[in-house]
């Protein structure tokens, strides 16, 4: 998988879940996953643009 495939999953989790906590449980379940498919997967890039920041 590339970079675009990792963006799309983590902008279909962060525009079709409304609850922040859902999206971080979602996306930390996707993690191992995500990362057997590259070695350069970056966890939290993928996080912060799946569940957002804080504000």
């Amino acid at each position: 998988m590339s970079r675009k495939h990792f963006n799309l999953i983590a902008m279909a989790i962060r525009t079709n879940i409304p609850d922040r906590a859902l999206r971080e449980v979602l996306a930390q379940s996707l993690l191992s996953a995500l990362e057997a498919c590259t070695p350069r997967f970056s966890a939290p890039r993928f996080i912060e643009a799946a569940v957002g920041t804080e504000s």
